[in-house]
């Protein structure tokens, strides 16, 4: 129904633990944020009609595993006279399928994307999805208006092994106002993430907008000057 995921390092994460796993949370009997949060919002939010279940973790449990692809996975789709917008179509952007975003470029927008390589609720892989189909729309030219960047190691916000403490507000104050065209954003670990390791602290790293990548060319390694922006041949 929806995609895999990667196999990334953030999988390691606490982020991913507790929404994959076992989270920390009392109240939930410890039952992972994807069960009770995604299971709640599956049974309320995106389907018509929505389930009458009760709210506790145990029904949100039964409920998942009762789950018919056959019989329920349609309601992400369904309409009625309550919902006339159906949840797929409040949860999925644009034109998904053949994404264009005509009118977005027309008024002069432009986007820069992040997503996390561990983000365990949105997989990378879908985004990467959305990103060629939009580009392979425009023969080639989504970055003209839209920047797409992969945070390696970054689960469902900040955390894990990455280099998760970057601006990419002011680049894109940059290209909207002054016309400056954004490239690699440079990103480094926080000090207080406890999920580094001792080599990564003090790092910097190039984030490349897709599908360029970071590559070592010579000089400290924990440098991002030592780093340059290539496109995989």
């Amino acid at each position: 129904m929806y995609t895999s995921w990667v196999y990334d390092s953030g999988i390691r994460s606490d982020n991913w633990r507790a929404w994959k796993v076992k989270s920390d949370v009392s109240a939930w009997n410890h039952q992972p944020a994807g069960l009770v949060k995604g299971g709640a919002s599956l049974a309320h939010i995106y389907t018509t009609p929505y389930a009458e279940i009760k709210g506790d973790v145990f029904s949100l449990k039964e409920y998942l595993l009762a789950f018919d692809f056959d019989r329920d996975a349609p309601k992400i789709y369904a309409t009625n006279s309550e919902f006339t917008d159906s949840a797929m179509t409040l949860m999925t952007p644009p034109d998904a399928a053949k994404p264009k975003l005509t009118d977005f470029k027309q008024r002069g927008g432009k986007m820069m994307v992040f997503h996390g390589n561990s983000d365990p609720v949105f997989s990378i892989k879908d985004t990467v999805r959305w990103y060629d189909f939009l580009d392979f729309g425009l023969s080639g030219r989504a970055e003209e208006f839209v920047k797409f960047y992969r945070i390696p190691g970054m689960p469902h916000g900040q955390g894990g092994a990455s280099t998760d403490q970057f601006n990419m507000m002011q680049p894109l104050m940059d290209w909207v106002e002054r016309q400056k065209v954004p490239q690699d954003v440079i990103a480094a670990t926080r000090l207080d993430n406890p999920e580094i390791t001792s080599r990564m602290a003090g790092l910097t790293r190039p984030l490349c907008p897709y599908p360029s990548y970071a590559k070592y060319q010579s000089g400290n390694y924990r440098d991002a000057k030592s780093f340059r922006c290539v496109v995989a041949k």
